[in-house]
């Protein structure tokens, strides 16, 4: 069986002159909000955060379409399979820009990082963060990042490579287990995740 064509996009002088345009106004207009911000260093890291937190959800809400029609073992969806995998292609660049913001900016941003927070001795002790001090914790939110990330990128990865080898020789069962596999371990990070933000969100835990 001959093996499809392979078709590689490639952008124009001119939209290539226009993304390069609103890249830098873009990084212009967060200098100079930063700057206007200095004295409210939370809300500069908070508005990073959560800007790039959007981006890795737009990615995985991409990979998430993709893994639910490779595991369902549709056949449709091969005719826009590029889009959603292209979009969740950010999410290994959203982890390395999320991992830099949390260096600098954990402590701005999460009200448990500060000092003496869960110590009944200190002005600053919290109960309800004190009750969750097992994973709200420095040693387990690192932990539990890095593992998170990992995963979104090494299973979003395998899954868009599996897809690409399909393209090169052509569909065959060994290659689509591969990627239904993968599929699964995003879902179950997925899942994880879920549970971790319902832990730290809900008073019952």
């Amino acid at each position: 069986m001959r093996s499809p064509s392979v078709e590689n996009y490639t952008f124009s002088p001119k939209l290539r002159s226009f993304s390069l345009i609103l890249l830098v106004v873009g990084l212009l207009l967060f200098g100079i909000g930063a700057f206007l911000n200095m004295q409210y260093p939370a809300r500069i890291w908070a508005n990073l955060f959560a800007t790039n937190y959007y981006f890795i959800l737009i990615g995985l809400a991409a990979m998430f379409f993709v893994a639910s029609q490779t595991i369902g073992y549709n056949g449709w969806f091969i005719l826009i399979k590029r889009i959603p995998e292209a979009m969740s292609g950010f999410v290994k660049f959203g982890a390395v820009i999320m991992i830099a913001i949390l260096a600098f900016g954990a402590h701005s941003i999460y009200h448990w990082m500060h000092e003496g927070i869960t110590d009944p001795a200190s002005p600053h002790f919290d109960e309800l963060i004190a009750k969750k001090a097992p994973f709200l914790n420095t040693t387990f939110f690192w932990g539990a990042t890095i593992v998170y990330l990992v995963l979104w990128v090494f299973s979003t990865y395998m899954v868009r490579r599996n897809s690409l080898e399909s393209d090169r020789v052509g569909f065959s069962i060994a290659n689509y287990k591969s990627a239904k596999v993968w599929s699964m371990v995003f879902f179950g990070d997925i899942c994880r995740i879920q549970l971790y933000c319902t832990m730290a969100l809900d008073d019952e835990y």
